[in-house]
């Protein structure tokens, strides 16, 4: 069995129940789906409109996602969507965990893509957050390639980039929300704000998900996953 994917039996995965849900609060409902993906508005995220893609199958990564079409696809839509909404460029990011538990994946155990409309660039906040960083810079289908299988953060300034110039790091001491701090030290909040357990920021996360629903159910209602 690929090592990314897991059985559900003995765990239970939030992120796996939200496509079955039907009477979730509104933050806590697909915002979009595909046969294999869907979108949420994130819990947690300090900027309005904030989402998340995630595979529907159970898994800890998406290494070996981020060649398919429907993923590609699925991902530019919900992208265009929440830019077009939100009035800026959306930049991306992924933390690679590949142990259930581990400090990289925040506590999720499941796979998920932030996109964050944020007009800055993401290499330059985190390169200011964490100048000591080492990244390479490749193709975010090679990441298992150049990360040699060891957990990573991955992250671009757009979805397209993603397959030309994404940065990837290989996390040999797990490091949770790193994304999100780096993000908050650039915004001037406070680090503390950066965890979303402590902070969900419920209001932002059910305006997201209200205000970009409607318009993506409607353009993906045909997607199907041709790959």
């Amino acid at each position: 069995m690929d090592a990314n994917r897991h059985s559900r039996s003995n765990r239970v995965c939030h992120f796996c129940d939200i496509p079955n849900q039907i009477n979730a609060e509104e933050f806590d409902l697909p915002i979009a789906e595909s046969e294999h993906f869907f979108a949420v508005a994130s819990i947690g995220g300090f900027v309005p409109g904030w989402t998340l893609v995630c595979p529907k199958e159970h898994r800890l990564n998406l290494a070996g996602l981020y060649e398919t079409v429907e993923f590609v696809e699925f991902s530019s839509r919900v992208g265009s969507a929440v830019g077009h909404a939100y009035g800026e460029k959306v930049v991306v990011f992924e933390h690679g965990c590949r142990q259930a538990g581990s400090l990289t994946g925040c506590g999720t155990n499941h796979a998920h893509l932030h996109l964050v409309p944020f007009n800055g660039s993401l290499k330059a906040v985190v390169r200011h957050f964490d100048p000591t960083g080492q990244w390479t810079t490749g193709r975010a289908r090679d990441v298992n390639l150049l990360v040699a299988g060891q957990e990573y953060l991955l992250m671009a300034e757009s979805l397209r980039s993603l397959d030309t110039a994404a940065l990837m790091r290989v996390m040999e001491v797990p490091r949770s929300q790193y994304f999100r701090l780096a993000l908050a030290s650039a915004l001037g909040l406070e680090a503390s704000k950066a965890d979303y357990r402590a902070y969900p920021f419920v209001d932002l996360a059910t305006q997201a998900a209200s205000r970009l629903r409607a318009d993506l159910r409607s353009s993906l209602k045909s997607l199907k996953r041709v790959a």
